[in-house]
C-alpha cells in the first residue's frame, strides 16, 4: 500500500495514505465520497452555529471558555484520535478500513466535526481546515463499505476536498491547495469532488 507525503502548514513532511489512481474510471468514484465529505462539513456548520448560540448565553467570556474546554477535554479523553488537527493521523484511517471498522470511521467523522466546533466556540485558536480534512477523509472512506470496488485514494482525497470546500466556499482554491499538498495526486477526482461540493453549496445557499 503506497503513501504520499503531505506538506503541512508547519513546513514539514507528513505521510498521507494513498493518492487517487490516474485512470479516468476513478473520477466518477469521487462522487459518493464527495457527498459524504460535504455532509460531515454541513454537520460541522450546524454544530458550530448551535454551540455559538449556546455560548452567547454566557455573559462572561471566561465561563464560556471553561465550559467549552471542559466539554472538549471530556471528548478528547474519550476518543484520543481526536486530540490533534488530524493531518498526522491520516494513515490510521486506512487501518480502520482494513479492519472493516466502518462505525468507528463514521463516529470519527462526526466527532471530529463536533470537537472542532467545540474548540472554535470555546475561543481556542486554530482553524477548521485540517480537522475538516480529517473528518472528510473519514467520511469519504465509508464509500468502501457501500461500494467495495472504490479506489481508497480517490475516496480519501475526494472526502477531503469536498469537506474543506464546504467550509472555505472556494472550490478551485481548495483543488489548488490539495494539488500542492498531495503531490502526484490525479487531478480528475479532485475536480469532481470540488464540483460536487460547489453544487451543494449553491443548493444550500438557495435554501437559506
Amino acid at each position: 500500500m503506497g503513501t504520499l507525503h503531505l506538506l503541512g502548514a508547519e513546513r514539514h513532511l507528513m505521510e498521507v495514505p494513498l493518492a487517487p489512481r490516474g485512470d479516468v474510471s476513478t473520477w466518477w468514484q469521487a462522487i459518493i465520497p464527495a457527498l459524504l465529505g460535504a455532509l460531515v462539513a454541513l454537520v460541522f456548520g450546524h454544530f458550530h452555529h448551535a454551540l455559538d448560540a449556546l455560548a452567547g448565553r454566557f455573559a462572561r467570556p471566561w465561563v464560556r471558555v471553561l465550559a467549552g474546554s471542559a466539554l472538549l477535554a471530556g471528548l478528547l479523553a474519550a476518543v484520543p484520535l481526536l486530540r490533534f488537527s488530524g493531518h498526522a493521523e491520516m494513515p490510521q484511517l486506512l487501518t480502520l478500513v482494513d479492519s472493516g471498522a466502518w462505525l468507528t470511521l463514521a463516529g470519527l467523522a462526526l466527532l471530529k466535526a463536533l470537537a472542532t466546533a467545540l474548540s472554535l466556540s470555546a475561543g481556542w485558536p486554530g482553524g477548521e481546515f485540517f480537522p475538516l480534512a480529517f473528518a472528510g477523509a473519514s467520511a469519504g472512506l465509508l464509500t468502501l463499505a457501500l461500494l467495495p470496488g472504490t479506489d481508497p485514494g480517490t475516496a480519501l482525497a475526494a472526502g477531503m476536498v469536498s469537506s474543506t470546500t464546504i467550509a472555505v466556499k472556494k472550490p478551485l482554491a481548495i483543488v489548488l491547495i490539495m494539488v500542492f499538498m498531495l503531490p502526484g495526486t490525479a487531478l480528475g477526482p479532485l475536480l469532481v469532488a470540488a464540483l460536487v461540493a460547489g453544487l451543494l453549496l449553491k443548493l444550500v445557499d438557495q435554501e437559506s
